[in-house]
């Protein structure tokens, strides 16, 4: 029979703010700043040391969905504060060659870099940082969120809040409120354990296009030699002169995926996919020249998490939004990413017409019946094809912002709802922020 204890104990407020951010990847450092430079006091909380997410934390450290090709060129679809940041990085030489495998280039990005600059828009703005904290548990006050509960070392502690924004990726406080969570298919999308790999001879690498990088993956596994879990992944040379992205793996017990909701998962997962790095290091040495004297320089923090919980939202976001490249009087966000979904046997693509985007409306950032909170980023409420395309790190910066404008707003009108937002009076703030949406509807 399975041990319980019943607790009651007197938790203690330690702040209370007009904006509680749950998350510092980009989607919530973008939702900070944003509310913050919207007038409102704004708490961030992130349990790592360190913002940025799954780019930094995951070592994904690339811009995918920023810009469409149209007529030939790279045209950003986002701006805003996606916008300032890709700037800074461009005007620090942190922006890698524009890898062209896809409907949407990819950018690689200095990890290190992008890092600092998030400090730096947080502090300008004015927003408090906590990090190394980990949300517990929320106190409910009929359908609105009073404060959130916060384990660290020295305990447990709460926020109170007039509003709260879930940017945790795995929609850890939406779900803690009660709000339902999608299910159209029980099988999330399967994680890789992202490393960097140094030593390599960019002048040699550089020629190995993608095509032939699969093909030499399956012949070793046709062959024998290697049992690759996956081979379809990707080598991306970033900025710095020697360094390459190495997102090639695929780490899942039996049949299913590991899930990044149990931590014996989590752990059988970095344990994995560290094997898995020296097996794909072993590989790359061997058959592709550049490779030869190449050495693992850098492991990420965590596994990196494709799909946990998908929050039911005011709207849904379908794959027949994706293959009509919709807009909508509320988009807040844009992709051009195609659906890029991670199954256990292959690795689906769907792409866009050229030039082509699909927006996020404001709406699936929005709950029924929980009036103060927002949810943004890999949490948004998507089904799973949709949501393959639009989670992406500057799609999860314009849906950031938005969540910053939309909760500073709720924030300066009590008793207002978040379903009771205006969409489009968000698109057009963030329109006056420099966003971009190029297809007006």
């Amino acid at each position: 029979m399975p041990i319980t204890y019943k607790q009651v104990r007197e938790i203690p407020v330690r702040y209370n703010t007009e904006v509680l951010v749950v998350g510092g990847g980009l989607t919530g450092v973008c939702a900070a700043v944003a509310a913050a430079e919207m007038g409102e006091e704004v708490i961030l909380v992130e349990r790592n040391g360190r913002c940025g997410g799954n780019f930094t934390s995951s070592l994904v450290s690339t811009f995918c969905a920023y810009h469409v090709i149209e007529d030939g060129e790279d045209k950003p679809v986002s701006g805003g504060l996606a916008e300032r940041i890709f700037t800074h990085l461009q005007n620090k030489d942190s922006v890698g060659q524009f890898i062209y495998h896809s409907s949407a280039p990819v950018v690689p990005v200095d990890g290190p870099v992008l890092i600092r600059f998030l400090d730096e828009m947080l502090m300008n703005a004015g927003v408090k940082v906590l990090f190394h904290q980990t949300a517990s548990d929320v106190v409910m006050e009929n359908n609105r969120v009073k404060a959130v509960l916060f384990t660290e070392k020295g305990g447990e502690y709460a926020i109170q809040c007039k509003t709260v924004i879930d940017c945790t990726g795995d929609g850890d406080v939406a779900s803690m409120t009660g709000i339902p969570v999608l299910t159209d298919n029980p099988v999330t999308q399967f994680p890789s354990l992202v490393f960097h790999i140094g030593g390599v001879d960019f002048e040699k690498a550089s020629k190995l296009k993608k095509p032939d990088l699969e093909k030499l993956q399956k012949q070793v596994v046709e062959s024998g030699e290697f049992d690759l879990p996956r081979t379809d992944g990707t080598l991306s040379l970033m900025p710095r002169q020697g360094i390459v992205q190495a997102n090639l793996g695929l780490i899942k017990i039996g049949s299913r995926p590991i899930s990044a909701l149990n931590s014996e998962d989590m752990s059988y997962g970095q344990i994995e996919g560290r094997r898995q790095a020296f097996m794909y290091l072993d590989f790359v040495r061997k058959h592709i020249p550049g490779y030869e004297n190449a050495f693992i320089c850098k492991f990420p923090i965590t596994v990196g998490i494709r799909e946990t919980r998908r929050m039911r939202g005011s709207y849904i976001l379908t794959k027949d939004d994706f293959l009509a490249a919709r807009k909508f009087n509320d988009g807040i966000a844009c992709s051009s990413w195609p659906i890029e979904l991670h199954r256990e046997k292959d690795l689906v693509w769907v792409h866009l017409p050229p030039g082509e985007y699909l927006e996020v409306p404001f709406r699936c950032l929005v709950p029924e019946d929980v009036e103060n909170l927002l949810f943004a980023g890999r949490c948004l409420s998507a089904d799973q094809n949709a949501h393959a395309a639009v989670r992406c790190g500057p799609t999860c910066m314009s849906m950031g912002e938005a969540a910053g404008i939309g909760a500073a707003t709720l924030s300066k009108n009590a008793g207002k709802a978040a379903k009771d937002l205006d969409g489009s009076a968000i698109r057009k703030i963030m329109r006056e922020r420099g966003a971009h949406f190029p297809k007006d509807v």
